[in-house]
């Protein structure tokens, strides 16, 4: 169902699930929000496993944002970034940033971690970027996000929306 909530316990953030198509709808309205109140938005993946979408989920939001007038650059990596001309609106994705799920006590100091890289890597080629500014967690119903969970401890994707990308295939590699 869209929009169905995804959460593991009473207490647990709750965090909106949607099917390929229906997410990168979300997606691109909260890319526009942030937009609207700042010249930059920072956007990273968290995939369950690889082949669940994320460089296609990268390319559709790029092609999108760019027929909106908005630029847009995909990086695995804040290392990555090369020094770019001033934009007045741009986006960046990180679709690599994070893998799997985590312990949801440790989320708050990954994301500090993460943001600090990303800050750190902007700042090196003259843009203010405080961190990321939204989470995407993406999966496939056949490779969900892992749980190794432990007795007492809660795992979760790092994500603001969850893609359930149930199109997505394994590529093939010539042998």
């Amino acid at each position: 169902m869209e929009g169905e909530k995804n959460k593991s316990g009473p207490e647990k953030t709750i965090i909106p699930e949607y099917s390929f198509d229906a997410g990168v709808t979300k997606i691109l309205d909260r890319i526009m929000d942030i937009l609207g109140k700042q010249p930059y938005a920072v956007v990273a993946f968290n995939a369950s496993d690889k082949d669940v979408g994320k460089t296609k989920l990268a390319m559709t939001l790029i092609k999108e944002l760019f027929q909106r007038g908005v630029f847009c650059k995909n990086f695995h990596d804040p290392k990555e970034m090369q020094k770019e001309e001033r934009r007045e609106k741009m986006v960046v994705i990180f679709d690599q940033l994070e893998w799997d799920s985590s312990e949801r006590s440790s989320h708050k100091a990954i994301k500090e971690s993460h943001d600090a890289d990303v800050a750190s890597s902007f700042d090196e080629i003259g843009y203010e970027i405080r961190g990321i500014d939204l989470w995407i967690g993406i999966y496939r119903p056949d490779k969900p996000f892992f749980s190794s969970a432990q007795p007492g401890k809660e795992y979760a994707p790092i994500a603001d929306i969850i893609i359930r990308n149930e199109e997505a295939k394994d590529k093939v590699t010539k042998q």
